[in-house]
């Protein structure tokens, strides 16, 4: 696992050291006994500027993290290492390294549902294998149009099936049990799902589910 100093992971974070300081010494974030931090703080301060973005004071944050009424454990689930930290280099420097349009780096943000980003602003980790691919198939006499129609296309077919999946999970899962006055907690939701999945596989197939509710808790169901 990865890990940084303060000065280097404020800086993957986007903020400044100071301000990282003070959401260690709020217990927002907490480093490791050498004072280091993982890609997953890293991410934890992109939920905390959206939280505080939304309205929600710092402190009242603070408090609530340190009573246990809302965790921010679950950005250690490997499945959010897709939203990842800042490099060191901007649009505007990678555009001028690689020879890809500055639009069409710009397009690649967009197209995954981000702020258009300023020239100035920093390009993710995760943007750059993107790069890679835009500046072979440049080099290709591929044309920056078509490359562009290409990314915002992937971009919005993603959204429309995330779109559809979380319509069917309310319509099809979460109605049928507030409907019945059954609230969905794990518990209630892994036994739906055993019930949708049983007829499917045949009770010589389906022995046991588990479904996670973050890292550190799950609820397994036997068909009992």
């Amino acid at each position: 696992m990865e890990q940084y100093e303060l000065a280097e992971a404020a800086d993957r974070a986007g903020i400044s050291p100071d301000e990282l300081h003070g959401l260690v010494d709020r217990g927002i974030l907490e480093p490791d006994e050498a004072g280091r931090f993982t890609e997953a703080d890293v991410r934890r301060v992109g939920v905390v500027q959206s939280i505080v973005a939304a309205g929600i004071p710092i402190d009242l944050l603070a408090d609530t993290l340190r009573s246990g009424g809302f965790s921010l454990a679950f950005m250690d689930d490997p499945a959010y290492s897709l939203f990842t930290s800042f490099t060191s280099e901007t649009f505007q420097e990678v555009s001028a390294r690689t020879g890809v349009p500055l639009n069409l780096l710009i397009a690649i943000r967009e197209s995954a549902g981000g702020v258009t980003p300023a020239p100035g602003d920093r390009v993710r980790d995760g943007e750059l294998p993107v790069v890679t691919l835009l500046e072979f198939q440049l080099s290709h006499g591929f044309r920056p149009i078509t490359l562009e129609r290409h990314l915002r296309v992937i971009g919005d077919s993603l959204r429309r099936i995330a779109e559809t999946g979380g319509d069917a999970w309310r319509s099809e899962v979460l109605d049928p049990l507030f409907s019945a006055g059954t609230i969905p907690t794990t518990e209630n939701l892994v036994r739906v799902i055993w019930e949708l999945l049983g007829p499917k596989l045949g009770a010589d197939r389906l022995h046991r589910l588990r479904l996670w509710e973050d890292p550190t808790f799950y609820v397994e169901y036997l068909g009992e």
